[in-house]
């Protein structure tokens, strides 16, 4: 008897993978001491978590008696703790800043962004990342001071994960400047 016939390598199926090959994520750590800036202005603005840190709530109120009167009274204008503890959403724009590494420098990018751009960015740190694509017209229109796309992105946070002190859904936050009706727009 005779050994069976060997299939022939055109007849056996053929497998292809089709995924898409997995690439091992990127991870840059950016440094710069406006993020630290940031960092303290964000704990300095919530009292109530001070002696939560390692530094104690005597270093706070250190801190905050050597800082200018201006300052002061600049943090003290926001009108809730909730929108006060909103510093971090300046981390993108410092990212987009040319010279991170001199404080100055960042503060000088910070100071020459029209209003707008740190009103966009303050509430888009209160969206949902497909929220902001999805509704990226209407950021920007209230970014750029329409009342009205104010008024349907808070529509929209009654009804969304959206964070209340960025859409000022809350009415306290609404009195702070980005959302007020009576502040002229940016």
């Amino acid at each position: 008897m005779s050994p069976a016939p060997q299939p022939s390598r055109d007849t056996q199926p053929r497998v292809l993978d089709l995924t898409v090959p997995h690439r091992a994520a990127r991870i840059d750590f950016d440094v710069s001491p406006a993020y630290e800036v940031i960092a303290a202005l964000q704990a300095l603005s919530s009292p109530h978590e001070w002696s939560t840190y390692e530094q104690g709530a005597a270093w706070f109120d250190d801190l905050r008696s050597r800082m200018s009167d201006r300052l002061r009274r600049e943090i003290d204008l926001l009108p809730t703790e909730e929108c006060r503890a909103e510093w971090a959403h300046l981390a993108g724009l410092v990212a987009a800043a040319p010279r991170r590494d001199d404080i100055d420098q960042v503060i000088d990018h910070l100071a020459s962004l029209p209003p707008a751009a740190i009103y966009r960015s303050l509430i888009e740190s209160g969206l949902p990342h497909a929220a902001r694509r999805q509704h990226a017209d209407l950021v920007e229109a209230a970014a750029s001071g329409d009342h009205a796309a104010r008024d349907r992105l808070l529509a929209l946070a009654g009804a969304s994960t959206v964070r209340p002190c960025a859409t000022a859904s809350s009415t306290a936050c609404a009195r702070w400047p980005p959302f007020s009706r009576t502040t002229s727009p940016p």
